[in-house]
């Protein structure tokens, strides 16, 4: 369904999630192994409260199939790929219910292409304060020739934002503009970059896994599977809905202009 927003910004995908099943003409579920630690295939529910429906990604310490081996984990991505034209913005409205260290939640962009990987993310993981997140864009990353935090395939920088947890819902806005990338919390902008902006049409994205040593600074060696389905936790990541429009030309023009682009990246203070 395509509306106009505000005359000039296009609705391209809005879904609130109220259906007691998976949309699956717009959506997938990743089935891969993401990480070293964590197999996807994990199969989203739904829910609702007093604040919204929502859908629900979950993770277990324990898998059917790899017990004591593996996590299971669930990933969701819109079968449409979005090119960013002149401009687009992807936002979602998640909470993350029940997390531990080790644990990862992601809003994200993602494709892979003979060039290498474009990626857009906001992450949280479950060793830092519940105001802090990840903000990273890559662009024609390839793991076995690039070194991260290089600015020119990979720039990140750990954010902590006032008064925001993100146990409690949490509106989260990427703006994906030819020249820049800005990320909002709750409409307050938190980072602009003109680092790394990627170019190939991506799709959106949400997950909940568990980090492997591949990614150290998130990865916790005592958070591990367990082979008994007894003993199985399970982690909730809860989206109430994703929409992506299009950015209007004066908008596009106005951030790329702006004199405060940051271009920084670093860990929390």
């Amino acid at each position: 369904m395509k509306t106009t927003l505000d005359r000039q910004n296009l609705l391209l995908l809005h879904d609130d999630f109220e259906a007691p099943s998976l949309d699956t003409r717009r959506w997938g579920v990743g089935d891969w192994r993401l990480g070293s630690r964590t197999l996807l295939g994990k199969e989203p529910t739904f829910g609702r409260d007093a604040d919204a429906t929502f859908v629900t990604l979950s993770l277990d310490s324990h898998h059917p199939a790899n017990p004591g081996r593996a996590f299971f984990g669930t990933e969701i991505y819109s079968r449409c790929p979005f090119r960013r034209g002149s401009g687009l913005e992807l936002e979602a409205r998640v909470r993350v219910r029940s997390e531990n260290s080790g644990m990862v939640t992601s809003f994200f962009t993602y494709a892979a292409h003979a060039e290498g990987a474009d990626e857009i993310d906001f992450e949280f993981t479950g060793d830092q304060p519940k105001n802090a997140l990840l903000a990273s864009t890559w662009r024609q990353w390839k793991p076995d020739r690039h070194e991260q935090h290089d600015s020119v395939h990979h720039a990140a920088e750990w954010i902590r934002v006032p008064n925001f947890d993100r146990r409690s819902w949490t509106r989260l806005k990427i703006r994906w503009l030819p020249r820049c990338t800005e990320w909002f919390v709750n409409d307050i902008l938190v980072r602009r970059s003109s680092l790394v902006v990627p170019q190939a049409a991506m799709n959106v994205r949400a997950n909940i896994w568990a980090a492997g040593a591949e990614w150290p600074e998130a990865c916790d060696p005592n958070f591990c599977a367990v082979a008994d389905p007894e003993a199985n936790t399970t982690y909730l990541y809860d989206i109430d809905w994703i929409r992506v429009s299009t950015v209007a030309l004066a908008a596009s023009f106005a951030a790329e202009h702006d004199d405060r682009i940051l271009a920084t990246g670093g860990s929390p203070a």
